[in-house]
């Protein structure tokens, strides 16, 4: 499970440096190769078979993930085995501590002394160990030790729950986990995600040059932001793999109860701008005078938020100014999940790098002739000006824009395969100033 290499490059940095460093042909093999399939001086091979397409399930949540585990370990009925992976030893020991004696509860981490000192039948744990999950075992509470490299042996339908306390369980490592009972089995798994979007996006720039040991830091920061991507993102990650996804709403209060600033994400406060007169009265004075009344649709939400302007608010005021500017809607970057800040600049940068380079211009207009095709037409676009862009926010610029117009992810390839999606007026309005 090559993609390892990135995922354990933050605490295992030297084993992986050594691994990097041997003079010979090396093989990666992995069923996920994001991160390392950039890694320089290597050269990808796929080997793809058509599997079925899965369906998780995914709750935000903002309780903390020993409650959620808790609930869902009172809410289990035992003809399902039940799989609850929490990235915390701690977690794991006081859910262990609590439902002993009253479930079947086996725990397995990587800290084999602990496990031998938890009151386990040795001779159960081993067949764990082995992936071979035995019928007094109602519930596994696990660390992402299980998503990788076992193929689960199970005798009954597997209930499988990531639990996190604030980001979502990474989204690699759930690609994996849902892989860990295979398709051809007569037993199914269903998986379940809980935690909250980030917003951050997918980084396929070429991993730099350097020492083995800096290689692998990288990786491993690499690898910890798919964990805080944003909601498209994310499930965008998880499709390509082969799972669709459902959002289920937990009740967790009304949302229009008054909130503080130190409990509030951006993308609240960009919704509920009222609650900041002064910079509110300026956005929508400008909207008037350009005629995009209508957009403040997006930005006057009911609820309360009991705190004066700070630095948030005045960054969010600006972005509104500057969108207005360059007839970015905002819809394209306040979704009702985020605030997405890096589309936003991106898209603003594309002005000021189409008016200052030639060779982004050449890109941009390369990307833009796909637009002559039928709605949903495939184009097929060369990626060797891409490449030769100036910066690499250039070419996020033009992934971002691409982004609006087309699905389409590889763009390490030397052409890229791009599916028209179904146009946007808002989005031809803001392309209008590249005509």
């Amino acid at each position: 499970e090559a993609h390892r290499l990135a995922g354990g490059g933050d605490f295992r940095n030297v084993p992986v440096s050594e691994l990097l460093d041997i003079k010979s042909k090396k093989v990666l093999l992995t069923g996920t190769p994001e991160i390392i399939e950039h890694l320089p001086n290597y050269d990808r091979v796929d080997f793809i078979k058509k599997v079925k397409r899965k369906t998780c399930t995914i709750i935000e949540s903002t309780k903390k993930a020993r409650t959620n585990c808790q609930h869902i370990i009172d809410g289990h009925k035992s003809d399902s085995l039940l799989i609850l992976r929490v990235q915390s030893k701690a977690i794991i020991d006081t859910l262990h501590a609590v439902y002993q004696g009253k479930k079947n509860v086996f725990v397995l981490y990587s800290a084999d002394k602990q496990l031998s000192e938890a009151h386990q039948d040795p001779e159960v744990l081993a067949k764990i160990k082995e992936g071979v999950i035995p019928a007094e075992v109602d519930v596994l509470l696990c660390t992402s030790i299980l998503d990788a490299g076992v193929s689960l042996e199970v005798n009954r339908h597997v209930e499988a729950w990531a639990v996190s306390d604030y980001y979502m369980p990474n989204a690699i490592d759930m690609a994996q986990l849902f892989n860990r009972v295979r398709t051809n089995s007569s037993y199914v798994m269903n998986l379940t995600i809980i935690g909250q979007f980030g917003n951050s996006e997918i980084d396929e720039s070429p991993l730099p040059i350097v020492k083995s040991s800096q290689l692998a830091k990288k990786m491993a920061f690499r690898y910890s932001e798919y964990a805080e991507l944003d909601f498209n993102n994310y499930t965008g990650l998880l499709s390509h793999y082969n799972i669709d996804h459902l959002i289920k709403k937990i009740d967790e209060g009304n949302i229009t109860k008054v909130k503080y600033h130190r409990d509030i994400r951006p993308v609240t406060i960009s919704q509920n701008m009222p609650n900041f007169q002064w910079e509110y009265k300026g956005v929508i004075a400008k909207l008037d005078l350009k005629g995009y009344g209508h957009w403040k649709e997006i930005i006057t939400g009911d609820v309360i938020i009991n705190s004066k302007s700070n630095r948030v608010v005045a960054g969010i005021y600006h972005d509104l100014q500057d969108a207005i500017d360059y007839d970015i809607y905002f819809g394209l970057f306040i979704t009702p999940k985020q605030y997405r800040r890096n589309l936003f600049n991106s898209l603003v940068s594309a002005k000021t790098s189409y008016d200052s380079s030639e060779i982004f211009r050449t890109v941009l207009r390369e990307l833009l002739k796909g637009l002559t095709l039928q709605e949903d037409g495939v184009f097929k676009m060369d990626l060797m000006n891409y490449k030769n862009l100036n910066t690499s926010e250039e070419q996020k610029s033009i992934r971002d824009i691409a982004s609006l117009l087309y699905n389409g992810r590889k763009w390490t390839r030397d052409k890229i395969r791009l599916e028209r999606l179904k146009p946007c007026v808002y989005v031809s309005l803001y392309l209008e100033q590249y005509k």
